[in-house]
């Protein structure tokens, strides 16, 4: 668990004035406690002085634990060529 949490905190310092945002969101599957969708993800960001920017797709898989939802499970790939 440390080495991944150093490995995202790692990729983040670099990163600057970044956003992130969800298109074409389509829930696929919605419980009382359970939830999943799939959708295209875009984000832009600067990086060593440059502005870079890239999408792909996802898919979350959420589950309700009390009262919050959790996510349990996400994969974000590119876009197949």
């Amino acid at each position: 668990m440390d080495a991944i949490k150093a490995a995202f905190e790692e990729t983040w310092r670099k990163l600057h004035n970044e956003v992130y945002w969800l298109e074409d969101v389509d829930w696929i599957a919605v419980s009382d406690t359970v939830a999943s969708c799939t959708y295209r993800f875009r984000w832009k960001a600067d990086i060593d002085g440059k502005t870079y920017e890239g999408d792909g797709r996802g898919t979350t898989i959420l589950r309700k634990e009390d009262t919050q939802w959790k996510i349990v499970h996400e994969h974000l790939s590119r876009f197949p060529k």
